[in-house]
């Protein structure tokens, strides 16, 4: 499907907004404040949620979407954070190790 890495790109997006979302309304002391956060972060699923059950979409995309939206989101920007820390030579042996893994990944397929 044409576009199909900006879809899935987006709605990974959408699955962070959630999670801030939530984190916000919990943080916040307002009932009303913390119900339209919340109800932000409903809106954001629901996209999702209406996208992956949809079957005019093809199924391949679809399970991606699934795969996407149930792995932890937080270890990703988590480890990209960590990453940013290290110096850029630290950060090259680590690509090498990670493509080294990847390449590894492939062949088990």
């Amino acid at each position: 499907m044409k576009g199909q890495d900006l879809i899935v790109s987006g709605f990974q997006d959408l699955r962070r907004a959630a999670i801030k979302f939530d984190v916000v309304s919990n943080e916040l002391t307002t009932p009303n404040a913390k119900r339209i956060f919340k109800q932000y972060s409903d809106r954001c699923i629901w996209v999702v949620n209406d996208f992956i059950t949809k079957p005019i979409w093809p199924e391949k995309l679809r399970d991606t979407m699934r795969r996407d939206f149930t792995s932890d989101e937080l270890t990703t920007e988590s480890i990209t954070a960590k990453l940013d820390l290290l110096p850029p030579e630290r950060r090259e042996e680590l690509e090498v190790l990670v493509d080294k893994w990847i390449s590894e990944y492939k062949i088990k397929l």
